[in-house]
């Protein structure tokens, strides 16, 4: 048993919270948490369990004290009065109301620069597809890098298992390990041209050939491969042993600044906690992310994308993978994911998307919310001049005619506020192009996790 002391000092406060969501936290916990404690009259809920920072990364609560190492209860918390004082502050008192701020001006900059609003859904079959070939064209510039060729990543109608793109990386062995009776295959996969190498899991049925399926992490404090192969208890579910007990194929691979590739786990054996930064945390995106941007190099979401595609092909070569029945499959930054890959690999001929519903920039200036105004947060999603184009969710809306499988856990705040922005609009472009039989539309009763009985039924389906 765990208790609460120190508070102030032992763990981080992070304010600003409704309480509609304290009540979504004390519903989804339940599993998980050893204890969920409500400090009145604050509305702070104090958490106590290891392994539990992934909710907050991917519900982005706000307003949680998080702990895992404390032996009693302290009631001397203490909450600060964030007021201006501007009775000792005449230059502040004097400047109020009359500079706008930068964020304010970016985000007014963004509207005007903007080619697509969600308002402009849906759109015409030459309007759409002048737009997937602009994203598309952003995806492969950005993996141009530093004197490289992006077009040598893309994979276009592809006839055989093998392509250039093999030639562009190593793979290399690591060990066969076994979890809840399923042998894992683990190798790690050396990009050529940026040196990252990137930890892979393959799972194999029993009975084989079979189609493939590659499973892309979401951020995690865990590790991608234990939450999609071994953890059933984490917002990944073990899809990927899932699938693989019910007759798939299975790749997945790593997020590439997160779990066993951080430094905390690799140099000390340790796991890394919550920090208050981009993606929440828990990996090494901000200090990899920002150390790229300033030598020029590959940025981070073409990194990312290149061990996508590189672990796809490792799929698709494999002899006891259907080449032509492959899928894709993700939950939060991992939905993302398989449609970017989708994009630029035509290998795939369905996703399972459960990318978390997300408007960094149309919603706040449509409902004038600058006060929640947090800019892109994620250097997984921030391709050089992709936001000309439009908001989050112009990847999702610019899937068609791919098979889709889409939707969102009722209890799965904050995304909810953002339904607007993907339902009806998604199926409303499906249906403007004539292939609205191609979107599956799975929305389900719980939290930011995968659904795995819908996920598994979609693949069997449209697989």
């Amino acid at each position: 048993m765990v208790f609460i002391t120190n508070i102030k000092s032992s763990t981080k406060v992070i304010r600003l919270c409704s309480y509609a969501a304290i009540l979504v936290i004390a519903s989804y916990s339940v599993g998980f948490v050893s204890v969920v404690y409500q400090w009145p009259p604050y509305e702070t809920i104090i958490i106590l369990k290891n392994h539990f920072s992934d909710f907050l990364v991917k519900n982005k609560t706000k307003n949680i004290v998080v702990t895992d190492e404390v032996d009693s209860i302290d009631e001397n918390i203490e909450i600060k009065n964030n007021k201006y004082d501007f009775e000792n502050d005449p230059i502040g008192k004097a400047f109020y109301g009359k500079v706008k701020p930068l964020a304010s001006n970016l985000l007014g900059r963004y509207i005007a620069m903007r080619k697509f609003s969600t308002k402009d859904f849906p759109l015409n079959e030459n309007e759409y597809n002048n737009l997937k070939n602009e994203i598309r064209a952003v995806l492969i510039n950005s993996m141009s890098g530093s004197g490289g060729d992006g077009n040598d990543w893309v994979i276009r109608n592809p006839v055989s298992k093998f392509s250039k793109v093999q030639e562009r990386f190593e793979k290399v062995y690591i060990d066969t390990v076994s979890t809840h009776g399923r042998n894992i295959e683990l190798f790690k996969l050396i990009i050529k041209d940026t040196g990252d190498e990137i930890p892979i899991g393959i799972c194999y049925p029993d009975k084989r050939p079979a189609p493939g399926i590659i499973l892309f992490s979401g951020h995690t404090a865990e590790g991608g491969l234990r939450e999609l192969y071994v953890d059933e208890n984490s917002y990944q579910k073990a899809m990927a042993r899932k699938l693989c007990e019910q007759g798939f194929v299975t790749l997945a691979l790593e997020k590439i600044d997160s779990g066993v590739s951080t430094i905390h786990f690799q140099i000390k054996g340790e796991r890394w906690i919550r920090e208050d930064e981009p993606g929440g945390g828990a990996d090494d995106e901000l200090e990899t992310a920002t150390t790229v941007i300033g030598l020029g190099d590959y940025l981070i979401p073409a990194r990312q994308l290149m061990a996508n595609i590189a672990a796809l092909e490792v799929l698709a070569s494999d002899p006891l993978v259907d080449h032509n029945r492959i899928g894709a499959a993700g939950v939060s930054l991992g939905g993302w994911l398989t449609l970017q890959t989708a994009l630029v690999n035509d290998r795939i001929k369905a996703v399972s998307n459960f990318g978390g519903m997300w408007s960094y920039l149309d919603y706040h200036y449509d409902n004038n919310d600058l006060d929640g105004f947090e800019g892109i947060n994620d250097f997984s999603q921030l391709f050089p001049g992709i936001w000309k184009l439009g908001d989050q969710n112009r990847f999702v809306l610019t899937a068609a005619p791919l098979v889709m499988q889409i939707g969102y856990g009722k209890q799965d705040y904050p995304y909810t506020n953002y339904i607007d922005y993907f339902h009806p609009v998604v199926m409303e472009q499906y249906q403007k192009l004539g292939v609205r039989s191609n979107l599956v539309i799975s929305n389900h009763h719980e939290g930011h996790v995968f659904p795995v009985d819908k996920v598994v039924r979609f693949f069997k389906s449209r697989l």
